[in-house]
């Protein structure tokens, strides 16, 4: 396939730097179909990819780790733009839409699967002979939130250690349409897994505000993407396994709120209010390794991914991270800025934008994203208890 790729000219050159632009824990694929090494988060990009165990930030990456979507509440669309080579070719984009709904520890994501029209990721080549298309939809769930909503519903009191520790776990299913020329294409269906355990101490997380505004968490994740090794077959032009990445990372976090759990002076919208800028101050540090293989055979390589994540009154998050891939000549660093409106704990809306590096001679990539959500859940509990 490679071959054939290098015959078309500089936009075949773009094709395979592909795998090399805002690829966390992937800069370059093994396998074929390089927009399933594409990282559709833009907020995981600023902090150089490292998002296998992030559950706590505004859209937890689970397209890195399928069980961060358990930590989904209500409603939300994500949208992002990027062009992923304008060193080689300016029109070759990577466009996402996606959506969740999540609640009570469950968290479901569709993009463009099972709800046709509703979402999906594309490269779009700009030749209009050549594209990519991943269809997805999945599942992941919280254990403590998931139990703690239902003891909550029933009227009882949740286990102390539920407070405490944690484990989810997730699933993916992605529909993958490969075209490079008439003729030679290809439709597959991948999944993905992943799990992660996290624990933490204070009153942010345990919702305890007798227990002081601080609170300390960590975590660990490990995920498989692509891990049946399906095959792409493109007839005369030969067949080829997506790359299978396999992902681990460990997280924590550091959170200052003094507003949690509290209604000052008795006014249910000041306490809304308050609780849709909380926490204050958070300060989160990731770290992840991925091993990339076609088809989980030799030849395999590693990379390393760390970040770091500021984030102010719920409002103002600032990114930075560095990504070390000897695979794909990329030893650098990255950075990234979001800026969130949250209207009150019930609806909300940010802009999130990073730089990732490629390989080296090549300019970073520029990735812009917006995302919008509405917590229905919650307005239904206001509406009911007047808080």
């Amino acid at each position: 396939m490679r071959s054939a790729f290098l015959a078309r000219g500089r936009r075949a050159i773009a094709l395979l730097a592909l795998a090399c632009a805002c690829a966390p824990g992937a800069a370059r694929a093994q396998g074929t179909a390089a927009i399933m090494t594409l990282d559709p988060s833009v907020l995981s990009s600023g902090m150089g990819g490292a998002s296998t165990a992030v559950w706590w930030n505004a859209e937890p990456n689970y397209w890195a780790n399928p069980a961060l979507l358990g930590f989904y509440r209500g409603l939300r669309w994500q949208t992002a733009r990027t062009r992923l080579v304008p060193d080689l070719a300016n029109d070759v984009e990577f466009n996402t839409g996606r959506f969740t709904v999540g609640g009570a520890g469950i968290g479901y994501e569709i993009a463009g699967h099972p709800i046709n029209g509703m979402g999906g990721l594309d490269v779009d080549y700009g030749d209009q002979t050549s594209s990519e298309r991943v269809e997805a939809s999945g599942v992941g769930v919280s254990l403590s939130l998931l139990t703690t909503s239902l003891l909550g519903f029933a009227g009882r009191d949740v286990p102390r250690f539920l407070r405490h520790v944690d484990v989810a776990g997730g699933y993916a299913r992605k529909f993958t349409d490969v075209v490079f020329a008439p003729g030679v294409s290809d439709a597959e269906v991948s999944h993905d897994w992943g799990m992660l355990a996290r624990g933490g101490f204070g009153g942010s997380y345990t919702g305890n505000s007798d227990a002081g505004p601080l609170s300390i968490e960590g975590g660990y994740a490990h995920s498989v993407l692509n891990y049946d090794d399906v095959t792409f077959d493109f007839g005369a032009g030969g067949s080829s396994p997506p790359s299978r990445i396999r992902r681990d990372g460990v997280s924590a976090r550091l959170a200052y709120d003094s507003y949690s759990g509290r209604n000052p002076a008795g006014s249910p919208m000041f306490s809304a209010l308050m609780r849709g800028f909380a926490p204050i101050a958070t300060l989160g540090f990731a770290y992840d390794w991925a091993n990339v293989s076609a088809g989980g055979q030799p030849p395999d390589y590693d990379t390393e991914q760390w970040g770091v994540e500021i984030t102010l009154i719920n409002v103002l998050t600032l990114r930075g991270g560095h990504v070390r891939d000897v695979t794909g000549d990329i030893n650098d660093y990255s950075y990234g800025v979001g800026v969130a409106l949250p209207l009150t704990e019930y609806a909300g809306a940010r802009y999130d934008f990073a730089s990732y590096p490629e390989a080296k001679g090549l300019s970073d990539v520029k990735r812009n994203s917006i995302s919008v959500w509405l917590n229905p859940i919650a307005l239904h509990r206001a509406f009911h208890s007047g808080s």
